[in-house]
C-alpha cells in the first residue's frame, strides 16, 4: 500500500489574520509534521509523501529557539526561559511560552 500524497491546503493564522497554504493531509486536512524520521499527519498520524518544497517548508516552520528575558513577576534579570517558533505565514519568530527559573511563573501566548 502506498502512502498518501500531501497537498498544499489553505489554513488560517489568527495572529496575522491571514490565509496561507501549507502541506496537509488530504484526508484530515490537518498540517503535516516531521516525527520520528517520517512525515505524518498531525491528526491521524498516518505517513504521507511530501515533495522537496514541502520538506523545506515543514523544516522552516518547525524551527524553534530559546531566549532569556527578565521576569515580569519577581523582577529578576534573564531568568525567564522563553520559547519562540516561526509564524507559518511570515516565518518571523514569535513568542510561544516561557517559565521563570526563579519564581516559577509561566506564560503561554
Amino acid at each position: 500500500m502506498s502512502e498518501t500524497k500531501a497537498e498544499w491546503l489553505e489554513q488560517y493564522d489568527w495572529r496575522s489574520d491571514k490565509i496561507y497554504s501549507r502541506p496537509c493531509c488530504p484526508d484530515c486536512e490537518e498540517p503535516i509534521i516531521y516525527s520520528e524520521g517520517q512525515y505524518v499527519c498531525m491528526l491521524c498520524e498516518e505517513p504521507v509523501q511530501v515533495d522537496d518544497k514541502m520538506k523545506e517548508y515543514i523544516s522552516k516552520v518547525s524551527e524553534f529557539k530559546i531566549g532569556w528575558q527578565n521576569c515580569f513577576i519577581c523582577g529578576k534579570k534573564k531568568c525567564v526561559e522563553t520559547y519562540y517558533h516561526r509564524n507559518p505565514v511570515t516565518m518571523e519568530w514569535q513568542t510561544e511560552h516561557g517559565k521563570c527559573t526563579e519564581c516559577g511563573c509561566r506564560f503561554i501566548v
